[in-house]
């Protein structure tokens, strides 16, 4: 009986993207994984880097002294070779570094790599889900399956705990240093866990349906 299944075409098409997703994840979960130790070294190294800088900041240049050793080594950066955003970019680190003493860019900047370390956290949990999601429209005879409801529960609640976790850096950084960084709207991820909200009771309804009609979606042989 073929009734309530996509057609072989689409089966394929469905089972070919859902595959792609699923690998994309683990290369995604791979990178997030990698990254936690990077930023790790980079809190150990940023004292010893905060500590060992000072800016010189006037009309026609930016100066960054070095300390490597008896002698400073000197950075100049000259404005006339910049461009406005690399320009303005520069001009910030130098405000930075000038009006804050090395001991409160130590603390807020390890601070915010923290909840960096957290939100990769976070990123890694959703992108399990999002690999089984994928994976069992993959695998599976049908989406609908009361762990699919689940799994886009978790990824919406996962969402909600990144957007408050991406804010905290931003937050820390602009309370301690005054650094004033150019907020990010978030009206784009609000709707994107609407969506997935909207999605999951989307889900729990075709299993309900599936488990009234029996029907599935894909042949029970699976493609080849």
């Amino acid at each position: 009986m073929t009734k309530g299944k996509l057609s072989r075409k689409d089966q394929k098409v469905l089972k070919v993207l859902s595959k792609v997703v699923a690998v994309l994840t683990k290369i995604c979960k791979v990178c997030a994984i990698i990254a936690i130790p990077c930023i790790a070294l980079l809190m150990v190294a940023i004292p010893t880097i905060v500590n060992n800088v000072s800016v010189n900041n006037n009309d026609t240049n930016i100066e960054f002294q070095i300390k490597t050793g008896k002698k400073p080594t000197k950075v100049v950066i000259a404005d006339g070779k910049l461009d406005k955003e690399d320009k303005l970019a520069l001009q910030k680190v130098s405000e930075l570094l000038e009006n804050n003493s090395s001991k409160k860019i130590v603390i807020a900047t390890e601070a915010s790599l923290v909840f960096v370390i957290v939100l990769l956290v976070l990123n890694i949990m959703l992108l399990d889900h999002l690999y089984e999601l994928f994976n069992s429209f993959y695998e599976g005879t049908t989406p609908f399956t009361e762990d699919n409801v689940k799994h886009l529960k978790m990824i919406a609640y996962l969402m909600i705990a990144s957007l408050v976790a991406q804010g905290i850096p931003v937050g820390i950084m602009d309370l301690v240093l005054k650094a004033e960084p150019k907020s990010t709207p978030f009206n784009y991820d609000l709707l994107g866990i609407l969506i997935v909200f909207v999605m999951s009771y989307i889900f729990k309804y075709g299993v309900e349906l599936q488990g009234k009609s029996k029907a599935i979606m894909y042949d029970v042989e699976k493609e080849k």
